[in-house]
């Protein structure tokens, strides 16, 4: 999954790739996030909110 979020004009990407048992779910509420690494930190932490997201497993992955 990607979300893209906008915090003062700037795009900030977020990729996440977790384990679903099962072909239907969603995602929702706040997220904390810090640009750059957890290792190397590149500026300071941001709530976003993020309303209901739904998502499924499409039947053919090319």
């Amino acid at each position: 999954m990607e979300m893209v979020f906008g915090k003062g004009g700037k795009e900030f990407v977020y990729e996440s790739c977790s384990y679903q048992p099962t072909s239907r779910g969603s995602i929702e509420g706040s997220f904390d996030f810090i640009p750059g690494r957890l290792t190397k930190p590149e500026g300071s932490s941001f709530l976003a909110e993020v309303a209901r997201v739904p998502f499924h497993l499409p039947r053919c992955i090319f």
